[in-house]
């Protein structure tokens, strides 16, 4: 990773591959342990992807379920779903705005339709709507190619693209498309001090 896109470069990332429900619990206690000794040292915890620990705790709840009677309604394994990851995700939220520590959610793109016209992050059931109200920002990376034989283009939007969600809290400060990519060039934009 290119050190220019880190908020202070003298701090790198620090990475935890989470395979089970269980192991995201177990890395909220893990957080606040680094948070505490280390207070100031980390800004940004990220998510990555919304998307897959969604499809991993509904894994979890439809085999908990399956031996229950629960089970025979769809409607209770998405009920189960947003009470154990919501729950989870309220609980890292909480412990992150306690030590001014940002959240980042990232999850892959639902594709605008007749029912979702504004598209939006691919989450399921209460997550797709409760998720993003967490947020100050709802971002749009679109990533593209003019034709076969050009370079790849991204950008990142923040106001809604096309059919594509996007939107932020305060009222436009933050440009769009943002001038590159990168929590650094997202500070700046935002005045915060850089280290």
């Amino acid at each position: 990773m290119d050190s220019k896109l880190l908020f202070d470069e003298s701090v790198p990332p620090v990475v935890w591959a989470l395979d089970k429900p269980e192991e995201l619990v177990e890395s909220i206690g893990k957080i606040r342990e680094l948070l505490v000794k280390e207070p100031g040292r980390y800004r940004t915890i990220v998510i990555d992807s919304g998307t897959h620990f969604l499809d991993m705790y509904l894994t979890k709840v439809e085999n908990d379920l399956a031996a229950t009677n629960m089970a025979k309604e769809p409607r209770n394994a998405y009920r189960e779903l947003w009470k154990r990851y919501g729950f989870d995700i309220g609980v890292l939220h909480s412990v992150c705005t306690n030590h001014g520590v940002n959240v980042i959610h990232l999850a892959l793109d639902k594709e605008p339709t007749q029912e979702s016209p504004g598209g939006g992050p691919l989450l399921i059931g209460q997550a797709a709507k409760k998720v993003p109200s967490m947020c100050e920002y709802v971002l749009y990376f679109r990533y593209w190619r003019d034709n076969p034989q050009t370079p790849h283009k991204w950008e990142i939007r923040s106001r809604s693209f096309e059919r594509h969600g996007a939107r932020g809290r305060d009222e436009g400060k933050l440009p769009d498309p943002l001038p590159s990519g990168g929590y650094r060039a997202m500070a700046e934009v935002m005045g915060w001090p850089l280290k």
